[in-house]
């Protein structure tokens, strides 16, 4: 749980909420393939999508794997992979406390699909709790 994710293969690029607010918006899901279906929750994995970021002033272009999260067909979250080092989750607020992450990232299934990520970080404090109830059910251990 980052807020802006930065690395040497992408050193400017910022993936704050409001960027991956906007990616969640504008995704492509026919790009992408069904992962994982619980209930009337889905879970679509798009990997290597060309996304542009601004920092600056300057546009950056990269490209991100994610699984887009729906309820009953609409987008509602998504899930940013971070190389090898994190994951960056985004719930629109209106469903929030539904339970949808872990409901689909549950069971170790987001360890499962990202099995090259060793663990995860929060960035926000009044959340630690709930980021590192996500973290476990994901199968990762939560390192701050």
């Amino acid at each position: 749980c980052i807020d802006k994710f930065m690395n040497t293969n992408r050193e400017n690029t910022i993936m704050t909420n409001d960027t991956l607010s906007h990616v969640l918006r504008n995704i492509d899901l026919s790009t992408g393939r069904m992962v994982r279906s619980v209930d009337n929750l889905d879970a679509v994995l798009i990997e290597n999508h060309r996304t542009v970021t601004t920092n600056s002033g300057r546009r950056y272009i990269g490209y991100y794997d994610y699984l887009v999260l729906l309820k009953d067909g609409e987008k509602t979250g998504i899930i940013l992979k971070c190389d090898f080092v994190d994951v960056h989750v985004y719930v629109y607020p209106k469903y929030r406390n539904q339970h949808i992450v872990s409901r689909l990232t549950g069971d170790g299934f987001l360890k499962e699909l990202w099995s090259d990520i060793e663990s995860v970080t929060c960035a926000n404090r009044w959340e630690y709790d709930r980021v590192k109830h996500l973290a476990e059910i994901a199968g990762f251990p939560l390192r701050n």
